[in-house]
């Protein structure tokens, strides 16, 4: 894993430039009604060329896309994020048999105090413009961890440093000897050569995406800048959603010692041990002890596996929260879960476990002055990242103490068992989940298949599917067997029966 340098660290609050949707749709509209055609706003290519600059020079670029805008490696789905803007814009070829007529944006906005993500579309067709409402059904369907519940909508993009179907997959860095580092660095090399004549990628800067020296590989920062542009965004929806929760007053001061103190290491068993009793009384403990699951702790596949030091101690956290209803899968923004190691959902160039703590102190004024931290801004490639700080053992102690006083307190209250009435949203095994997110949104290799609704996959099973003469459940386990499928994926057999087992299990359920 590449090194990438912080361009500068300083204390401030960071100003967000702004192109929102609603700013795009006012100009839009105001162009196609004035007298003068020439601002007309009535293509795709007319929207592109009317973004702030910084958009055009900061993009990443898809050559395999899950999204309904497909693409390959001569014509990529653009993902334009510019520079600290709070809302990204997508497009792909005009050739393409899906979603060539339209922009589709990502907007971050404030929902009472809530952080949420609105995505939309705005169509072009034939002169006409249309404007989707905030959060359609096809944009709900692959956004919400196949949830459908619009209060997980968050992007689906994975972690640092790997990003399947982009340019620049691994770390960043174009031709690497493998085959797809090749092949990407040839892409990019045709993309330099036939962009400046296409329609619409005429407008992006391609030798910004990466500078190119002439050399054998290419080093650039396109999905490292993205990934900390959108992973500042989703603490923001995560902290704020937290905050609106009726527990966090009494909950936080843990949260953020779970987040932040050094002295618990990476989240193990004996770590969970030392973090609980020093932040909770006793009688939380047994309250939490007897309602954390296996379920909640679904970080590892095994208890000696130890998380990154640099991302949040999700174990720690998963405790508090856990019992408590909230479900932490659905904090994450990688749409594929690892099948051999912990999914690292939060992972970033800058250290996300501090990322996480940076928002906490920027969205939380009376905790930044209890830890007595300063929101810190990194400047990663002109994108500004919020950083907090680990705390030491002594500051640990103090946020331990408040904690326990703050928690004593709440078990006076009469009603605080109330709180933990909320019901867990159980997940399937890792390798089930794997399923769904494949195979939740569709494509030519993962046929769509009714992961949504557990009672439409129920009925389905039983019956011939899609005119494939044989039911689903004989098709997922003719699939299943070794060399069929997964696509790319290697499972033992034991993986394999266990995928198996469960479609079995479900279709016995059907009455």
């Amino acid at each position: 894993m590449k090194l990438i340098a912080i361009l500068s660290l300083y204390i401030l609050t960071s100003q967000a430039f702004a192109f929102s949707f609603n700013e795009a749709q006012e100009l839009i509209e105001k162009n196609n009604s004035d007298a003068d055609t020439n601002n007309d706003i009535k293509t795709v290519e007319d929207f592109i060329n009317v973004l702030p600059e910084d958009y055009k020079n900061n993009f990443a670029l898809m050559i395999k896309s899950k999204s309904l805008q497909v693409s390959n490696s001569k014509n990529p789905r653009v993902i334009m994020y510019g520079l600290n803007r709070r809302t990204i814009y997508t497009f792909n070829s005009e050739m393409s048999y899906s979603g060539g007529n339209a922009i589709e944006l990502m907007d971050t906005v404030k929902d009472g105090d809530k952080t949420v993500f609105q995505f939309r579309e705005i169509a072009f067709n034939d002169g006409k413009v249309s404007f989707s409402e905030p959060n359609p059904a096809k944009c709900i369907k692959c956004h919400t961890h196949n949830t459908l519940d619009e209060q997980y909508m968050r992007p689906n993009w994975q972690p640092f440093f790997r990003w399947q179907g982009a340019l620049g997959s691994n770390d960043d860095v174009l031709g690497l000897p493998s085959e797809d580092g090749q092949k990407e660095l040839q892409a990019y090399r045709e993309m330099q050569k036939s962009f400046p004549t296409k329609k619409r990628y005429r407008f992006l800067n391609i030798n910004n995406f990466v500078q190119d020296f002439g050399h054998t590989t290419l080093t650039g920062h396109a999905n490292s800048a993205l990934t900390s542009v959108i992973t500042q965004l989703n603490y923001e929806r995560i902290v704020t959603r937290l905050m609106n929760a009726s527990y966090y007053p009494y909950f936080k001061y843990a949260l953020y010692g779970a987040n932040s103190c050094e002295k618990y290491g990476r989240g193990r068993d004996g770590d969970i041990e030392a973090f609980k009793k020093d932040f909770l009384p006793k009688e939380l403990i047994a309250l939490h002890d007897g309602k954390f699951t296996k379920d909640m702790r679904y970080d590892f596949l095994n208890e000696n596996f130890q998380v990154s030091s640099a991302s949040p101690v999700m174990p720690l956290i998963n405790y508090i929260l856990g019992p408590l209803g909230e479900n932490t899968f659905y904090w994450s923004m990688n749409f594929m879960p690892r099948h051999i190691l912990p999914d690292p959902r939060f992972q970033t160039v800058t250290n996300s476990r501090m990322n996480l703590a940076g928002v906490f102190n920027k969205e939380d004024r009376e905790l930044r002055k209890v830890v007595r931290q300063r929101v810190q801004w990194a400047n990663l490639h002109g994108q500004d990242v919020s950083l907090g700080e680990s705390l030491n053992d002594m500051a640990c102690e103090e946020l331990a103490a408040i904690s326990q006083k703050t928690l004593t307190e709440f078990l006076k209250t009469q009603d605080y068992l109330s709180f933990y009435k909320n019901d867990f949203r159980k997940l399937p095994n890792k390798n089930i989940q794997s399923c769904i997110g494949c195979h939740s949104v569709g494509s030519f290799f993962a046929p769509e298949l009714p992961f949504y609704d557990e009672n439409i996959l129920k009925q389905a099973l039983p019956n011939e599917w899609q005119g494939r003469g044989a039911t689903l459940l004989e098709l997922v386990k003719y699939k299943v067997s070794t060399g069929r499928m997964p696509l790319g994926i290697s499972l033992t057999p034991m993986q394999r029966e266990e995928v198996i087992q469960y479609f079995e299990n479900l279709g016995a359920t059907f009455p």
